[in-house]
């Protein structure tokens, strides 16, 4: 098991599901734990067990500029769980998806590149990148062929991510 004390760590998309419980993890390894979210689908009390050993921070990666949190913290590990996962809404305003999927990790990118390069980043993805039809377990190297807007963005987000 790593051990995360002297550890600073960034869990963006903290407030979600699954950001919450990365952050309870991190924090029970004994990591210093910021979390950025927008709260737009993540929630507080996703994060009550840990809400008092938490810095949680209310910035939206499309529209806020991350670097002044970025320079105050020097984070080691930057854990980038933030997305529109809703599938069905991603096809009915694939430029709402593209830009919380997309754009966000690639403001993300750019701040951390100005910043703390650094630092290590760990970007959660998803298996609508594969399309429908991928074995299981699908292998990283699986033929990619997203059908839906939320599946392209992810795509993106990996490819940018893979590039920095």
């Amino acid at each position: 098991m790593i051990d995360y004390k002297n550890n600073s760590v960034l869990v963006t998309g903290g407030a979600g599901f699954i950001g919450s419980h990365l952050t309870e993890e991190f924090v029970r390894r004994g990591a210093s734990v910021t979390v950025v979210d927008n709260l737009s689908t993540g929630f507080r009390q996703n994060l009550a067990a840990v809400a008092e050993r938490v810095d949680l921070r209310e910035i939206d990666l499309v529209q806020d500029d991350l670097r002044p949190l970025l320079k105050e913290k020097n984070f080691d590990l930057i854990v980038h769980t933030v997305a529109n996962a809703n599938v069905p809404a991603s096809v009915e305003n694939p430029k709402m998806d593209f830009e919380k999927n997309a754009v966000a990790t690639f403001n993300l990118l750019e701040a951390v590149r100005e910043c703390i390069p650094q630092a290590r980043i760990l970007h959660t993805s998803s298996a609508a990148i594969y399309g429908q039809g991928s074995e299981t377990p699908t292998r990283e190297d699986f033929t990619t062929v997203p059908v839906s807007p939320y599946g392209v963005s992810k795509l993106a987000s990996e490819n940018y991510v893979s590039i920095y």
